[in-house]
């Protein structure tokens, strides 16, 4: 996919994002790894006039703040966009993914709290001593009491 605005930077870059925490639940693969790996070979990276134009009509002033600090030097203009593109694309990936982990987390804990007050709010109006929770409630259950 050719990136050639920011809003397709940042569909891409969730995309990409989902993809690396799904490697890592699945198959145990560093996320980070896995977007740096998917970053460093994307088409947008790897050919001059895509880079050139993601670097073009996206923001880059955090990867070129990035570069800048690390002291980065450039041979040429292709590895000048390149890496830049590299940077844009790799930087919008990691946003993508705290984004996506911290909505996880707000999503697990407002279902946990729902579930809690329906249990608590069952059990006073039962006046049950005892409650048998399956499936989904138990592992929300569990998920809230004992964090990972």
């Amino acid at each position: 996919m050719t990136i050639s605005n920011q809003y397709e930077l940042e569909q891409e870059a969730i995309r990409i994002a989902k993809e690396a925490i799904e490697a890592q639940a699945k198959h145990g693969q560093d996320a980070s790894e896995y977007m740096h790996e998917t970053c460093d070979g994307h088409e947008s990276v790897i050919y001059t006039y895509k880079a050139g134009l993601m670097c073009l009509e996206c923001d880059r002033d955090n990867a070129e703040y990035q570069l800048e600090e690390a002291g980065y030097q450039f041979t040429d203009y292709s590895d000048y966009v390149t890496t830049l593109a590299y940077t844009i694309l790799f930087d919008a990936c990691m946003t993508a993914f705290y984004d996506l982990r911290e909505n996880e987390s707000e999503e697990e804990e407002e279902i946990s709290a729902e579930l809690e007050a329906e249990i608590v709010q069952l059990v006073k109006s039962e006046k049950y001593t005892e409650v048998k929770l399956e499936g989904a409630e138990l592992e929300a259950y569990i998920a809230k009491r004992f964090p990972k």
